[in-house]
């Protein structure tokens, strides 16, 4: 499909978020005999991007279209691609793994060394039109709208991703969640669902934690600048929680999220950010058995279990999007998202 589109570049790195991408004129990317190009209907504004225009994540290649959560119809098709066709309602998991290397053959194809990703090492969805490998594909179901399926590709799969295959949640576990945000809230969410005994919301603001506790089913929620955090759940708990998650990456939360754990707890690592992890002396570690636990990213399978448990109606995503804006308002978007202004859960920029 040759032609022309709009794109938002990146060419260097700016701490001014506002300015940081450039509304150009582009060619379609063209694509090979194993790729699809979509045309983008929806495109979620991630943190993540906001790391890559301040230069605190680092980008191999420049200029670089960012925009990594998208869906949209599938206008053409690569000679080899079997499985779909024009006219299909698709979302896109950003990354494709190889196939081949050890993390894809033992069963952990989000942590591939050699995966590509859209909005990372290929160009992105803050554009018209997106190229991707046909295998990075999950089918929309009809009764999900394009920007719920463009968010869940991401900050509903990542927490998915840490409770279903990390987190070895049992029915009854009493659960901390530090950061409740666009990954953070979907997390009490899904723990909800897997059957968490209590879920206790952490953040440091009084609003995003009421509305943990009012819409998304946070049993207790702490604003951690106004009460200690660590010691306001083992009050709550007893003994401390089965397992944490902290999705925000900075080092004061990552500290609280051990720290509130029980003798054998675990705590899932979910947060990218440019600050070395904290941890307790060892001598506190090694004597309480507590486990520490990476989380990057999801798989397919786990986009396509999230979008078949919404459209059965037992994950709400209804809540996801908190706002709709246009492909040429994306700065400003990612800006509001950097200011927390309204606060967002997901920003999503819509196209006709």
């Amino acid at each position: 499909m040759k032609g022309a589109m709009k794109a938002l570049r990146l060419h260097k790195t700016t701490q001014k978020i506002v300015d940081g991408l450039k509304l150009e004129t582009v060619p379609i990317p063209e694509i090979g005999p194993r790729d699809v190009l979509i045309d983008i209907k929806a495109t979620g504004l991630c943190g993540s991007d906001i790391h890559f225009i301040d230069g605190s994540s680092i980008l191999p290649k420049f200029p670089t279209i960012l925009g990594h959560e998208t869906a949209g119809i599938i206008c053409e098709v690569g000679s080899e691609v079997k499985d779909y066709k024009v006219g299909d309602r698709v979302c896109a998991n950003f990354a494709t793994p190889c196939g081949k290397c050890y993390q894809c053959l033992t069963g952990r194809p989000s942590i591939c060394p050699n995966r590509s990703m859209i909005g990372v090492t290929d160009d992105g969805a803050y554009a018209e039109y997106v190229k991707t490998a046909s295998s990075a594909l999950i089918r929309l179901p009809d009764n999900i709208p394009f920007d719920q399926g463009a968010a869940a590709t991401d900050a509903v799969a990542t927490p998915f991703h840490m409770i279903s295959k990390r987190s070895g949640m049992k029915p009854g576990d009493t659960v901390a969640v530090f950061g409740l945000g666009g990954l953070g809230i979907h997390a009490v969410e899904i723990a909800r669902m897997y059957g968490a005994g209590m879920i206790i919301g952490v953040d440091v603001d009084d609003y995003i934690c009421e509305r943990a506790k009012k819409l998304f089913g946070a049993d207790e929620v702490i604003n951690s600048r106004k009460i200690d955090a660590v010691a306001e759940i083992k009050r709550i708990t007893g003994d401390g929680v089965d397992i944490s998650l902290e999705v925000v990456g900075v080092p004061e939360s990552q500290l609280q999220a051990v720290n509130c754990l029980r003798p054998g707890g675990r705590a899932l690592m979910g947060g990218l950010g440019a600050a070395p992890v904290a941890m307790p002396n060892t001598g506190i570690f090694v004597r309480r058995e507590w486990e520490v636990l990476g989380c990057y990213a999801f798989e397919n399978l786990e986009i396509e279990k999230v979008l078949k448990l919404a459209s059965a109606g037992r994950l709400d995503l209804s809540k996801t999007v908190t706002s709709h804006i246009k492909l040429e308002d994306i700065s400003v978007g990612l800006q509001d998202l950097h200011q927390k202004k309204g606060y967002p859960i997901r920003i999503v920029a819509v196209q006709d």
